[in-house]
């Protein structure tokens, strides 16, 4: 240093102020990215319920609108045998409804595996329309559902729904047409046995083949698809399954089931 020279911490007026008073508008915007935690926070819980429950089912209904379409087609088809499938839906209405103290008191634990759910009902939901499989695609829905609330909800309000999951996946939505046509030709047969055994006791003259019943007259009887029975068996235990999940005492409840099946084919 110079002798006599004397040093001031204070920095010169030029550079005093660049950084603090600097124009907002010359200095850098900050730009908050939504940390992933927050997002997650947002979608599982939101401030209502209600607006979860009305994402879930208009987010669902605009995915599945073709197969909801389809899905009526075969509730009001002539020969199908789920014709009491609107009233089932309205079944699992009334019982979310009966059931909604409970289920507003159930414990919201929103899971990310309801999102692994939704995602293999949206690869269902592709291989349905691409292989033109109708009742997949009814499946997707069910499952998408399925994950929708346990994404939302959480598993222990499924739990809580479990009979609301079950009747609709098997009152609601039909079962798959291999499996209905296999099934109506196991009891149009044990119908024509039970009408072949009725003649044979009157002391009549016939001949059972198949599904057919043939008169020595040269007469014959068909017994047709819809003679089979299998629509009255599913919507009387589609009734049997309420009324046995209705009921306070447990061996009632089986007791129900029990005789179920063998009420509705002997109707």
């Amino acid at each position: 240093p110079l002798p006599g020279a004397t040093f001031s911490s204070a920095h010169p007026a030029s550079l005093r102020g660049t950084t603090e008073h600097q124009p907002a508008a010359l200095m850098p915007r900050q730009v908050k990215v939504p940390r992933l935690r927050t997002v997650w926070v947002q979608l599982t819980q939101p401030r209502s319920p209600m607006t979860a429950v009305f994402a879930l089912v208009v987010g669902n209904f605009v995915a599945f609108w073709p197969g909801l379409a389809t899905l009526w087609e075969k509730w009001n088809h002539v020969e199908g045998y789920y014709g009491h499938g609107p009233i089932a839906l309205g079944v699992v209405i009334w019982l979310l409804w009966r059931d909604r103290r409970a289920l507003a008191a159930t414990n919201r634990l929103p899971s990310w595996t309801g999102l692994l759910v939704i995602t293999c009902a949206v690869g269902f939901l592709i291989g349905a329309r691409r292989a033109r499989i109708a009742v997949v695609e009814h499946y997707a829905l069910w499952l998408s559902l399925l994950g929708s609330t346990a994404l939302i909800f959480g598993w222990p309000m499924i739990r809580r729904m479990w009979f609301a999951w079950l009747f609709t996946l098997l009152a609601v939505i039909p079962l798959p047409t291999l499996l209905m046509d296999r099934l109506t030709w196991q009891l149009k047969l044990a119908a024509t046995q039970g009408a072949f055994a009725v003649l044979d006791s009157l002391g009549a003259s016939a001949v059972r083949e198949g599904g057919t019943i043939h008169f020595l007259s040269g007469r014959s009887v068909l017994v047709d698809d819809v003679c089979s029975g299998l629509r009255s068996v599913v919507a009387l235990l589609a009734l049997a399954g309420v009324f046995a999940y209705l009921q306070p005492v447990r061996w009632r409840a089986w007791l129900s089931l029990a005789i179920a099946l063998p009420l509705a084919l002997a109707a």
